[in-house]
């Protein structure tokens, strides 16, 4: 909770809960498999080292509600194909209308959650052969 110093009236405030992290090499996706996006290639902050670069899993260190966004990039898209992206309760579902060289999933969700909980950022295609993603980005921050 945010504190007021009587000696010099400064104001302080508790780090907040959140984590930033990318990863930039592609990762192929295998047909009709979930696949867990790991080996994030660059933390850009994680306050409570709560996220594990190597697994993709983040475990919440506090009780609370938690602003999940993720960002996921496909390539090479077949029309009349499905691709998801998830993380937590964000669900981002294409139909393909028609084939694409890339298509970027962008999704952002209020949840709450307790101490301990894990998330990790997934991805799934039906697309009758394996598919890869060149970026993947996961981002939390506790707003209450």
């Amino acid at each position: 909770c945010l504190q007021i110093h009587g000696d010099n009236g400064s104001v302080s405030m508790p780090l907040q809960v959140a984590v930033s992290a990318t990863r930039t090499t592609d990762l192929d996706i295998a047909d009709n498999t979930t696949t867990v996006i790991t080996n994030y290639d660059t933390v850009y902050f994680d306050t409570h080292n709560a996220f594990n670069s190597t697994t993709g899993t983040y475990s919440y260190p506090e009780d609370g509600y938690y602003l999940l966004s993720c960002e996921v990039r496909w390539l090479e898209l077949t029309a009349g194909k499905r691709f998801v992206t998830t993380m937590g309760g964000i669900r981002v579902e294409n139909y393909m209308s028609s084939t694409a060289s890339f298509e970027t999933h962008n999704g952002s969700q209020i949840n709450y959650q307790t101490a301990g909980d894990t998330v990790t950022l997934s991805v799934w295609q039906l697309s009758g052969v394996a598919r890869y993603i060149t970026h993947g980005k996961f981002q939390i921050i506790k707003v209450a």
